[in-house]
């Protein structure tokens, strides 16, 4: 041994150009350092599975020292569970001489601590003994499949909660047939097909949107995906078993960092019952309830429709109609909302069998119902119809086993003509309407050209009425009302003059055809109570001023309580200072059968502020007693008589007012023989030219002055 060791001394003193040479030994060192170096653990195992070698690694990865664990069996380091995979690896190793054969499996250390490791080895002949060997490398991979397994466990999670939503969550590809590489477990519940029949093609998403709607979202589908951004679409999609479902679907595109689309990734949920309820919700929006005719928003938008037909198709005409049942609002206070409604369902069924079934009805405004009948050939088919209604109308209205008789009148105009507008076609049928009521109700009336020339003198005075107002070119004159017992001056009426550019000073009945738009008439009246008030705030600073007067402010229009009047009454009667003065409203006695529930509950609402009422009759007829204590008017004023002879049925009224306990004012005396003829009647006020003419804001100043009352 001595001389194996100085001869390996000797070697490794030789040298080599002077430099020393490493001998065979130092060649050994210098391999088991490298080897001890390394970061895996390097060993080797005889055919018995004895360790014969391992590197210092070993009691890094497992504890063991070196010593203790060489001659050992492999297999006890090796975990339980994993043993046999183990033996199996090294089997196959020896027996086929696999080389560079991987497993994965745990080993177990000094400390209980459970080691992952990856196994890699091959066999060798070592020709000094010829026996067969195992060698091979444990790598320490216990950090990496810790990360791993939370990674997977965080997969799972991530699985499970996709599985679970309520809905379809998919990756696919962007095609006409939206092929699917992934889809969530709740494809089932959705489609009625497994998420295999979609992944492997057995059925394509594509074949189940329904046709109507295909290319609804592929055009949305494209265009997010050319902008980058989310797309949002509802459709409809033919479920396994044939069932129609509405579903939702958000998504967006998978995009790499060069640009390039690589999937197609979203959410489809099923939005039926939303869908459905939404459906039934428009439904009772656009029809009503019991009776089924259409609500007016879905009847204007067929009449849209019919005007735009008359734009795009040649010969194309239709009829638009407007019925109003007559006296509707006595008809509301006569009988409660329920049978009002069974009412309006009774007269609409009537409706319904004079028209055609593709015709439109539809309850259009209180009292008043539309009718879009397409189709017509001339204005005989419109008229035929209406008489149709008229016959079935004959017969009462039977409620709850009570009769009524109903009337109606008919607006009607036949469209012919493309250069029309739906205001237009609706202004036509009102005005048609307009012209049948005042010629007493109960008739129909066609829109021709001289109505059109009314509508057009009415659209222009209305133009000009409104241009007056923004330039001031309206004035307030007063007209003295005198009291025929001792000439003196009781009150002042401020009546309403227009300062006209062309026919220049004239009144307001002279532009009345505008009465029916409320809107104007409403500004009017507001403009001439305003410089009344104004004129009644100068005379209440007036010390001079003495004396009690009655302030009748001559309104203008049929509809002179409108909601918007009604409130600016109220405010002025709040606000304005009335210590000398009485405010009064006239307005004309034909009027109120027009008047609603809610007019007359304004107007008592007013006389409880201290308004007082002033109603006009005309000579015809007898004075409706009903209509002056509907309202609670307190004066009234008559037209005088036109002649001798009917200077009795003036008296005759007059009495029938006094028996009423109201005063009577004797309007338009405007000549000395007028004066002298009225003189037999016993009425207690008068006015007029032949008294006193209209006053401007001047006049009256100094009238008022000459006409001062005696004081004691």
């Amino acid at each position: 041994m001595k001389a194996q060791i100085n001869k390996l001394k000797l070697i490794g003193k030789s040298t080599e150009n002077g430099k020393p040479q490493k001998t065979s030994a130092d060649r050994d060192s210098d391999i088991v350092a490298l080897i001890n170096g390394l970061s895996q653990t390097v060993f080797e195992i005889n055919s018995s599975g004895e360790l014969v070698y391992i590197n210092t690694e070993w009691e890094k990865l497992c504890g063991f020292s070196i010593g203790e664990s060489l001659g050992s069996d492999y297999i006890q380091y090796v975990h339980p569970y994993d043993r046999e995979q183990c033996a199996q690896f090294f089997n196959n190793i020896l027996n086929n001489n696999k080389d560079s054969s991987s497993v994965r499996l745990r080993m177990l250390t000094k400390t209980d601590d459970l080691c992952w490791v990856n196994l890699r080895a091959n066999s060798f002949v070592n020709y000094n003994d010829n026996n067969l060997y195992i060698v091979g490398v444990l790598s320490n991979i216990t950090d990496r499949v810790r990360e791993y397994g939370l990674h997977q466990a965080n997969f799972r999670t991530l699985y499970e909660l996709i599985n679970n939503l309520c809905g379809l969550v998919y990756r696919g590809r962007n095609d006409r047939e939206w092929t699917m590489e992934f889809v969530s477990d709740g494809c089932l519940e959705l489609t009625g097909y497994k998420p295999k029949d979609l992944e492997n093609k057995t059925v394509t998403f594509g074949s189940l949107i329904n046709p109507n709607d295909q290319d609804l979202v592929w055009n949305n589908v494209q265009s997010a995906l050319a902008e980058k951004r989310y797309y949002d679409i509802n459709y409809r999609i033919r479920t396994s078993t044939g069932t129609e479902k509405w579903v939702w679907e958000r998504g967006k595109g998978n995009f790499s960092t060069t640009g390039e689309l690589l999937s197609i990734e979203g959410l489809i949920v099923d939005i039926t019952d939303y869908k459905r309820n939404k459906i039934e919700k428009n439904e009772s929006h656009l029809y009503k309830t019991i009776s089924r005719l259409p609500q007016k928003i879905l009847f204007i938008d067929r009449l849209d429709l019919a005007v735009n037909k008359t734009k795009t198709i040649k010969s194309y005409k239709f009829a638009f109609m407007i019925l109003s049942l007559d006296k509707y609002s006595k008809l509301q206070e006569r009988y409660p909302a329920d049978r009002i409604d069974k009412l309006n369902i009774a007269v609409s069924s009537i409706f319904k069998q004079a028209i055609n079934p593709y015709d439109s009805l539809c309850m259009y405004d209180t009292g008043e119902f539309a009718f879009l009948l397409e189709h017509v050939e001339s204005i005989n088919d419109v008229t035929s119809i209406i008489k149709t209604i008229q016959k079935n109308m004959l017969e009462p209205v039977v409620i709850n086993n009570i009769q009524t008789y109903l009337t109606f009148s008919i607006g009607v105009t036949l469209i012919d003509e493309p250069a029309i507008e739906r205001k237009n076609v609706i202004e036509q049928a009102y005005s048609a309407l307009s012209h049948a009521k005042s010629l007493g109700g109960s008739r129909y009336e066609i829109f021709n050209e001289e109505l059109n020339a009314k509508m057009f003198a009415l659209d222009r005075m209305e133009n000009e009425v409104l241009y007056a107002l923004d330039n001031d070119e309206f004035l307030g004159c007063y007209q003295p009302v005198i009291a025929i017992k001792d000439a003196t001056v009781i009150g002042m009426e401020t009546q309403l003059y227009w300062k006209h550019p062309r026919r220049g000073k004239i009144p307001a009945s002279a532009f009345s055809p505008i009465e029916t738009n409320i809107e104007l008439i409403t500004s009017l009246n507001k403009w001439i109570l305003s410089r009344t008030l104004k004129q009644i705030d100068t005379w209440s600073k007036d010390e001079d001023f003495n004396r009690q007067l009655q302030i009748i402010v001559h309104l203008c229009g049929h509809r002179i309580f409108s909601p918007e009047l009604v409130s600016y009454m109220k405010d002025i009667l709040e606000k304005a200072t009335l210590d000398k003065f009485r405010l009064m409203i006239r307005f004309d006695a034909s009027f109120v059968p027009l008047l609603e529930a809610d007019d007359i509950a304004s107007i008592g609402k007013l006389k409880e502020q201290g308004l007082e009422l002033v109603i006009a009759m005309d000579n015809s007829g007898i004075i409706p007693g009903s209509d002056l204590f509907s309202i609670a008017a307190d004066t009234v004023v008559l037209e005088k008589p036109a002649d001798t002879e009917s200077l009795l049925h003036t008296k005759a009224r007059i009495d029938f007012i006094h028996a009423l306990n109201k005063k009577v004012i004797l309007n338009d005396i405007n000549t000395k023989d007028e004066l002298d003829l009225v003189q037999k009647l016993e009425f207690d006020y008068i006015k007029g030219k032949a008294v006193v003419p209209p006053l401007n804001r001047d006049d009256i100043a100094e009238y008022l002055l000459r006409n001062r009352p005696e004081t004691a």
